[in-house]
């Protein structure tokens, strides 16, 4: 390989891992309202991965700030109150709170003759 070509590559190569860093080094946003995303900071050792579902469905967890972290996307239909995830066979409870979006409604006219 010549020179030209492996500078390239790994400069392309440390871009690359400069990126990844900087995307995993950030927890999104937690809004826990309908529609958002709740992060949720787990009691749990760092040396052993949790087991986390929510509604019976697998979380997405992020080791961030020398702790694991749940990552939950909340549907739009759920309802404000208590909410759980269980960690390791374990209830962990979160609340919801409640949110109106901005509405628009449209009106289409039927156009195709029957």
């Amino acid at each position: 390989m010549n020179n030209t070509l492996r500078s390239i590559l790994t400069s392309a190569l440390f871009c690359i891992l400069a990126f990844q860093s900087h995307v995993a080094s950030a927890l999104p946003t937690s809004q826990s309202v309908p529609g958002g995303i709740v992060t949720i900071k787990l009691d749990t050792p760092l040396d052993n991965r949790p087991v986390v579902t929510f509604n019976k469905q697998p979380v997405a967890l992020v080791q961030y700030d020398d702790a694991w972290h749940a990552v939950v996307g909340l549907p739009l239909t759920i309802k404000a109150g208590t909410e759980t995830l269980t960690v390791n066979n374990k209830p962990v409870a979160f609340q919801v709170t409640a949110k109106e979006y901005p509405e628009q409604r449209i009106t289409l006219k039927n156009t195709k003759a029957h």
